[in-house]
């Protein structure tokens, strides 16, 4: 199925698969002959060996480019899940790991399924992208900062044009073997001439062709590593930015979207009380504890959002999605690191439990040459630690106000933990940072 967008067309539910190396790769493709994408990726069943995957598309045909919808996210976001609703009704799901989706996990299924996908996904990775409650983004929002990146420079049209779709024996690949002809019927005449005027001896024939390719293969090998280096640069760039771009808009919206998952908790629920409750940005782990002799293990099954388990114990855990906290576009302005950092810890001076850690520079080193660059190093700004560590009846108040001290602070949370929930005195450990953004 085609998906359009600002007039770019992209696929959706292409069919994946994983070959060995290229050799392997491109006859599955000579054999297949539909339009189809080729990129680098990691083996599922073992990490650590690099494999070929192969998009094929067998959807409407299309006119002009197209390309591979999955990669195009995996290009904003490497490691995420994308669930889009269609207009036909369906819906498009996909997993991308690394920039590339895995084979099985680029398709159109129905909404009953689409739900049981991403339940069965999310406790592996937390991102979604779509329009499912708790998504970070939509598909159109991803596609747009796709094309601001390509637009400011931050993609290259070169690695756009590496997620488009390739039409096996396409017009625009007869004319390019026609121009290959041409090129080598000239450098034909020029080795004959060659031949004729400066190299007749044969042992000197062959050592000077021998240099020209070594030149040549070094050429490409220092084009080749100068791209990857480059692309490197610009994603080390792009996760640095968004690092400190995250702490503008200050703790209490994260804050506020875990506590919505905390207070809709039930108290009990046939039984199991919950015990701890474990957030990131993206979701909420909850686990619970039966209590009392007369707790059945199947009892378990009326859990809000249970992930569902066949151990025979009354341990339980629950996984909710926690919504997309507010992006932030200010700036925090008018003080130096040091000076911010003494701020943050003013605000907390009677907080007990309350640690501000000191400035480290956020840089993003310039790749040694050669090949050159033309990257330099860049100063981005400055991050430090922050932890909140509470407990006892007054807990969830005391980092409640705590945080309401920070509200226009550039400091973002990473991550909360609740024990003993169920019980008078809970305690709590609140992890995050805080960041300055320098003006250049």
């Amino acid at each position: 199925m085609i998906y359009e967008h600002q007039k770019k067309k992209y696929a959706i539910g292409m069919t994946w698969s994983d070959h060995v190396d290229m050799p392997t790769a491109k006859a599955a493709v000579k054999v297949d002959r539909k339009p189809y994408v080729m990129a680098e990726s990691v083996s599922q069943q073992t990490s650590n060996f690099q494999t070929i995957a192969v998009g094929s598309y067998s959807g409407d045909k299309f006119r002009g480019v197209a390309y591979s919808a999955a990669m195009a996210v995996g290009l904003v976001e490497p490691n995420t899940i994308i669930c889009q609703s269609l207009p036909d009704g369906r819906v498009w799901f996909a997993v991308v790991h690394s920039g590339v989706p895995y084979a099985g996990h680029d398709t159109i299924v129905t909404h009953e399924q689409a739900d049981q996908l991403i339940k069965d996904q999310i406790t592996y990775n937390s991102t979604v992208i779509g329009d499912v409650t708790g998504a970070k983004m939509s598909l159109d929002e991803a596609l747009q900062i796709l094309q601001s990146h390509v637009a400011d420079g931050r993609l290259t049209k070169l690695q756009l044009a590496e997620i488009a779709l390739v039409q096996p024996a396409s017009v625009a690949r007869l004319a390019l073997q026609g121009a290959l002809v041409v090129v080598l019927i000239g450098l034909m005449g020029a080795a004959r001439w060659v031949y004729d005027t400066q190299l007749r001896d044969a042992n000197a024939r062959r050592a000077a062709l021998s240099r020209m390719t070594k030149s040549q293969e070094e050429e490409a090998r220092l084009q080749e590593q100068k791209k990857r280096l480059i692309e490197k640069f610009n994603a080390q760039m792009a996760a640095t930015r968004s690092i400190l771009q995250t702490a503008q808009g200050g703790p209490v919206d994260q804050w506020n979207a875990w506590e919505q998952v905390r207070q809709a908790l039930p108290l009990t629920v046939n039984g199991y009380t919950p015990d701890t409750m474990e957030c990131v940005p993206a979701k909420c782990t909850v686990t619970w504890k039966g209590a009392g002799p007369g707790v059945r293990f199947v009892d378990k099954a009326a859990l809000p959002n249970w992930v569902e388990d066949a151990e025979p114990s009354t341990a339980a855990i629950s996984v909710f999605v926690v919504p997309a906290a507010p992006s932030a576009v200010k700036t925090w302005q008018g003080l130096d690191a040091v000076s911010l950092r003494l701020r943050i810890a003013q605000a907390l001076q009677f907080v007990e439990g309350a640690s501000v850690g000191a400035a480290q520079p956020l840089v993003v080193e310039a790749p040694p040459s050669p090949p050159e660059t033309g990257l330099k190093r860049e100063e981005l700004g400055f991050i430090g630690e922050f932890r909140i560590g509470v407990g006892g009846d007054a807990a969830i108040i005391k980092i409640g106000q705590s945080l309401r001290e920070l509200a226009i602070m550039p400091v973002a949370l990473k991550s909360v933990r609740w024990s003993m929930l169920a019980t008078p005195e809970p305690s709590a450990l609140v992890e995050g940072y805080w960041a300055f953004l320098s003006s250049k």
